[in-house]
């Protein structure tokens, strides 16, 4: 199963928004959360699968990367077979990142890497989170692609009228031989102490 790096902007952050709204409403804070942008990669440089190349079986990439790619299960014995599959991150499922529970995701056809990914999300997070995450995909990325700030929303969740205020910010970098890796970054906020965060990262080969 390929990664449709065609799927609307707009609907995929229209998808991002109410499923933030959702955990807006319905998730709390980890009581200890921690953690940096870079604690996900392993040379330093954020949001990077360093040692990830196109093409990889499950196997190679688990190899390669220590670790980083794990059966759905936690085995650390992939299948060279499958298509597609959820892989842990430095071999665990879930990682604190700001307040933010964490996955990895790798995308197989034929056996081999096509694409790879990380997502983030969280209710009960700050305003101080997201500034401290876009500040630091801009030191990562430079100047965001496209940025929406503080425009004000009215939704309906649960049959409940609430207005919310969204701000996001897009990136996109060429790395190489066509390969690209996107990141998002959005904040739904109810409150002044009610704020869900997401990060959306995906490694993408050359369409």
């Amino acid at each position: 199963m390929k990664l449709n790096a065609s799927f609307p902007r707009r609907t995929r952050l229209y998808a991002l928004l109410f499923s933030l709204v959702l955990c807006l409403t319905a998730c709390s804070a980890p009581s200890d959360p921690s953690g940096t942008l870079s604690e996900f990669s392993r040379d330093g440089n954020a949001f990077c699968y360093p040692d990830a190349q196109w093409g990889m079986t499950p196997s190679e990439l688990q190899k390669e990367t220590g670790g980083l790619a794990t059966q759905p299960d936690g085995s650390g014995d992939p299948d060279d077979s499958l298509d597609s599959y959820t892989g842990a991150l430095f071999s665990k499922d879930t990682v604190s990142l700001s307040g933010l529970t964490a996955r990895a995701s790798f995308q197989f056809e034929d056996g081999a890497l096509w694409a790879a990914g990380l997502t983030a999300s969280g209710g009960g997070s700050t305003l101080e989170t997201f500034d401290a995450l876009v500040q630091e995909a801009r030191n990562a990325f430079g100047d965001a692609a496209q940025t929406q700030e503080n425009e004000t929303r009215e939704l309906e969740v649960n049959g409940t009228p609430i207005t919310v205020t969204v701000s996001s910010y897009q990136w996109e970098r060429e790395d190489g031989d066509g390969a690209r890796t996107r990141l998002m970054i959005s904040a739904v906020q109810q409150s002044e102490s009610s704020v869900a965060v997401s990060l959306d990262v995906s490694l993408l080969p050359n369409a």
